[in-house]
C-alpha cells in the first residue's frame, strides 16, 4: 500500500511540474513578446508577476511538506489563471479551449474520488457561468492574442498539446500501475482462495477420519463393556457358586468329620461315613458344574444359576 501511495504521488507531482513548467514556458514567450515585439510595459509587468508566482509554486512542490496542501494551491492558481486567460483571451476560443482541457485531464489525475468531484462541479459550473458572460457581454473579454503572430500562436498551440500529451501518458501510466496493482491483489485471492479450499478439503478429510475412529471407539467400548458385563456375570454365579452352592457341602463334610471323631457307635459311624460319602458326591458335582461354565461354557447351565441368583436376591 505504501509503494501504490508512493507510486501515485510521483506521478501528481510529475503533472504539476509539467503544468507549471508548461506555464512558465508561455509565459517566457509573452515576456519575450512585450520586451521585443510589441514593447508592452504593463504585459511585461503581468508575465513577469506570473513567472515569479509560477516559479515559487514549482519550488514549493519541489520542497517537503504536505503534499494535499501543495496540490490544492497549485489547483486554485491554475483555476484562476484560467478565469483570468478566459478574459484576457477572448473567452472560449482557440488557446482558452486546450488550457481548460488540460485543467480537466490535470483534475481527473490529481484528486480521485469525492474531491475530485468537487473541483468538477465548481470548474463546470464557473465555466458555464463565463460562456454565459462571453454570450450575453462580450465587452467584458479581450484577446490580446489577436495581435500575435503566427509563429507565438503556433508556438503556444504546440506546447498545449505537447502537454495534453504528457497528461494523456501519465493517465495510461496511473491506468497500467492500478491495473497492476488490481491484478496482484487478484492473484493473491485466488491464492488465498486455493489455500482456503485446501485446508476445507483437509478438514473434510480429517473430519471423515474422526468420525470413523468414534465409530470404532464406540464400537469397542461397546464390546469391552458387554465383556465386563460378561466378566461381572460370571463373577457373581462364581460367588454364588462358592457361597451357596460349594460352601454348604463342605461345612456338611466338615461337621460329620467332626461327628465322626467323637462317635464310639460303629453302627453310627456307619452311618455317618454313608453320609460323608454322599456330601463328597455333591462336593464333586459343584465342581463339575464350576468347570462346565468356566471351561466348558454351558449356557444353559449358568443359566440356570442366573436364576437362582436373582431369585436369591429377591427373597434378600
Amino acid at each position: 500500500m505504501e509503494e501504490k501511495n508512493s507510486t501515485t504521488a510521483n506521478i501528481e507531482k510529475n503533472i504539476i511540474l509539467q503544468v507549471l513548467t508548461v506555464s512558465l514556458f508561455g509565459i517566457s514567450i509573452y515576456i519575450f513578446k512585450s520586451l521585443f515585439i510589441i514593447k508592452s510595459e504593463e504585459v511585461l509587468v503581468q508575465s513577469i508577476g506570473a513567472f515569479v508566482l509560477y516559479s515559487g509554486l514549482i519550488i514549493m512542490v519541489y520542497l517537503p511538506g504536505n503534499f494535499l496542501l501543495k496540490k490544492r494551491i497549485t489547483t486554485l492558481v491554475l483555476f484562476l489563471s484560467i478565469i483570468g486567460s478566459f478574459f484576457e483571451l477572448g473567452g472560449l476560443r482557440g488557446i482558452t479551449c486546450l488550457d481548460v482541457i488540460n485543467l480537466v485531464l490535470y483534475t481527473s489525475i490529481i484528486y480521485r474520488g469525492q474531491e475530485r468531484n468537487y473541483y468538477f462541479g465548481l470548474f463546470f459550473i464557473t465555466l458555464f457561468g463565463l460562456v454565459y458572460l462571453q454570450i450575453t457581454t462580450p465587452s467584458l473579454f479581450t484577446n490580446r492574442s489577436a495581435s500575435d503572430p503566427d509563429w507565438m500562436l503556433a508556438l503556444n498551440i504546440i506546447i498545449r498539446m505537447a502537454l495534453s500529451f504528457n497528461i494523456g501518458i501519465a493517465l495510461r501510466e496511473a491506468y497500467s500501475k492500478e491495473h497492476e496493482i488490481t491484478n496482484e491483489l487478484l492473484l493473491k485471492i485466488n491464492n488465498l482462495n486455493n489455500e482456503i479450499l485446501a485446508q476445507n478439503e483437509e478438514l473434510k478429510s480429517i473430519q471423515e477420519d474422526l468420525k470413523i475412529n468414534n465409530m470404532k471407539l464406540e464400537k469397542l467400548v461397546h464390546e469391552r463393556t458387554a465383556k465386563l458385563e460378561v466378566q461381572n456375570e460370571t463373577l457373581i454365579t462364581y460367588a454364588y457358586l462358592n457361597s451357596h452352592i460349594f460352601r454348604g457341602p463342605v461345612c456338611r463334610l466338615m461337621g460329620l468329620l467332626q461327628l465322626m471323631k467323637i462317635e464310639k457307635n460303629g453302627e453310627e459311624k456307619i452311618i455317618l461315613e454313608n453320609y460323608l460319602y454322599a456330601e463328597v458326591e455333591s462336593i464333586d458335582i459343584v465342581v463339575k458344574d464350576i468347570s462346565k461354565i468356566l471351561y466348558e461354557n454351558d449356557q444353559e447351565l449358568m443359566d440356570e444359576i442366573k436364576n437362582k441368583v436373582k431369585k436369591l436376591y429377591q427373597h434378600t
